[in-house]
């Protein structure tokens, strides 16, 4: 019985240190994930500022342009505010891709997590399986006798029958 409640305590040990490995790793994993996706969001957020900026200059020289009648730039300047505002187009498609992506993502890590056990399960196991390492620590306890009380009993019974004996001896 001790043998195999030592087994079972194993087994749960090798198990809440499987579930701690496997959450220190999906930690890592979200971690890194969320790094990756804030330094791509922080890029975005660059490209975009950009794009307003340029798209800002060439419309304030359109502007000055048309207050001093030169139009001779309008058709390079339009060719170009049309390739920032495709630029800005296909930025903001890629944005929406990679926030689906990103949001994809986290759904399977929060399923995956679903599936883990909790801090508190961890802790309810641990609690129990050391209640039980005690019972058996206690019990353990009970199975072997105590050397004093066992060797006056034998000292006692050697008199016995030495007493046995003599009387024996006398008859």
């Amino acid at each position: 019985m001790v043998e195999d409640d030592r087994y079972e305590l194993q087994n749960h040990k090798e198990l809440i240190s499987s579930l701690q490995k496997d959450m220190h790793s999906n930690n890592k994993e979200l971690n890194l994930a969320m790094e990756s996706i804030r330094a791509r969001l922080d890029n975005i957020d660059q490209a975009i500022t950009n794009i307003k900026k340029q798209l800002g200059e060439l419309n304030k020289r359109a502007e000055r342009q048309k207050l001093t009648g030169m139009g001779g730039g309008s058709n390079l300047d339009a060719g170009l505010l049309s390739d920032l505002e495709g630029d800005l187009l296909k930025l903001r498609q890629d944005f929406e891709t990679h926030r689906n992506e990103s949001n994809k993502q986290f759904r399977n890590v929060n399923d995956a997590l679903d599936d883990k056990a909790t801090k508190h399960d961890l802790e309810q196991l641990e609690q129990r399986l050391m209640d039980k390492l005690q019972e058996l620590l206690n019990n353990l306890g009970n199975v072997f006798v105590e050397k004093e009380p066992v060797r006056k009993k034998f000292l006692n019974i050697e008199k016995n029958v030495s007493f046995i004996l003599f009387a024996n001896f006398l008859a």
